[in-house]
């Protein structure tokens, strides 16, 4: 017996694509089409939002759909219904997908609740404000679960020189007042600074003469508190404190030993990744960054100093 077969190619059943996903902090707005062999008995149209982990954050029925897509039903003429398969909808941003990385469901199925007998089709990794964000000056970075793994403050960096050669910590407080939205410069503030013969209680010597010495955290504490009302002595504070700080978009002074020669310098952290911290370098002028490990031991050497508000 002679006989010859012919095989057809597989044609698939259930197809679509999410168009158009546009994401802003308030709302999501989808498009696309869902066209399947199986939608009979599946009048309810669903859409529904997971996490990276398939943990659902958020679902909302799809009220409007039917949609005419002829050029659905050119590429797919065997779906049934392929000519009607559009669907558009907006939902709101909800907290808990705010800058995560998420994936979204189109659902057609025989259950008004969106679960029941059901046919999916799945978008790729979306972006709900994830990676890097940049707010003004400020960029935070989300992993892709909606943690903030990086932050950093863009704030003028001010050179001491040449004016202040021993004014490290003042000029300091300037980047980080000046960041925190107010008008005021390095001379200004030495020259309101409080003097002592005590760097707790004021500045020791003459900032403005290299023969000045130093001021500690509560000694420049009436200085902030003159423009923002207020303080916070950081001395000994943990870094998770340090970086909730710079989360807020606040500068933090730290006094720190053997970094440029000086047995003590201030610098004006700006901002922090998973290895390092980012900070204002006053004596060389620049923005510089050092891993925890070195932060550390020149912190740990001018006993834990810092001042933020």
């Amino acid at each position: 017996q002679n006989y010859s077969d012919q095989y057809s190619q597989d044609y698939p059943t259930n197809a679509g694509n999410f168009d158009n996903i546009h994401v802003t902090a308030s709302q999501v707005t989808l498009s696309g089409w869902h066209a399947s062999s199986q939608t009979a008995n599946k009048p309810y149209e669903w859409l529904i939002v997971l996490d990276n982990n398939g943990q659902e954050l958020y679902r909302q029925e799809i009220t409007d759909k039917g949609l005419g897509r002829n050029d659905v039903q050119n590429v797919y003429p065997y779906i049934e219904g392929a000519n009607k398969s559009g669907f558009q909808i907006v939902i709101p941003t909800q907290e808990n997908m705010l800058h995560k990385v998420v994936k979204i469901i189109n659902r057609l199925t025989d259950d008004p609740a969106g679960n029941g007998n059901y046919i999916d089709i799945v978008s790729g990794p979306v972006s709900i404000l994830s990676g890097a964000q940049t707010e003004g000056r400020k960029t935070t970075t989300y992993n892709d679960n909606g943690q903030i793994v990086a932050v950093y403050n863009d704030a003028e960096v001010i050179s001491q020189l040449p004016e202040l050669p021993t004014g490290c910590e003042i000029t300091a407080v300037t980047m980080m007042l000046r960041y925190a939205g107010y008008d005021v410069n390095k001379v200004q503030l030495a020259n309101i600074m409080p003097r002592s013969n005590n760097g707790d209680y004021g500045f020791v010597g003459n900032p403005f003469s290299p023969s000045g010495w130093w001021i500690f955290p509560t000694g420049i504490a009436p200085v902030v508190n003159r423009f923002v009302g207020h303080h916070e002595i950081m001395t000994g504070a943990s870094m998770q404190r340090i970086q909730d700080k710079l989360k807020q978009g606040h500068l933090v002074v730290a006094w720190v030993a053997n970094v440029n020669g000086f047995v003590n310098h201030a610098l004006a952290l700006t901002g922090y990744d998973a290895s390092r911290l980012f900070y204002n370098n006053p004596w060389t002028g620049r923005k510089e960054s050092m891993t925890y490990g070195e932060f550390y031991q020149h912190w740990n050497a001018d006993k834990q100093r810092a001042i933020s508000y």
